[in-house]
């Protein structure tokens, strides 16, 4: 089942948590959630945003742009749903995980 939002449904959404935490809500990569942002003109916090208001220090958002003309106003995220995975796909899939990072890694030393 899909979300659907309004851009500044998604904007507000955007601003009031991290988009790491937002991600996994979504069940989609943090990556995958800044994409959909950038797709739809929405802003997103700077890196250090999160950390300096949890300081205690000033911090501003950036405002949300007028919509581009022609586009959409919904914004539509598609659940990931990998529940219904069966467990043999699922560690499959985290054995391929482990293995590219491991590849990466050996690749980068």
């Amino acid at each position: 089942m899909a979300r659907v939002f309004t851009r500044e449904e998604f904007y507000e959404l955007v601003w009031s948590k991290p988009i790491t935490q937002l991600a996994k809500e979504f069940d989609i990569s943090d990556v995958g959630l800044h994409k959909i942002c950038r797709k739809n003109d929405v802003p997103t916090p700077p890196l250090g945003w999160w950390a300096k208001k949890a300081a205690g220090k000033e911090v501003k958002r950036t405002p949300l742009p007028k919509a581009r003309p022609g586009a959409s106003d919904a914004i539509r995220i598609a659940d990931a749903d990998r529940r219904r995975e069966s467990p043999a796909l699922s560690a499959a899939r985290e054995q391929a995980r482990i293995l590219i990072s491991e590849t990466r890694a050996t690749e980068e030393a």
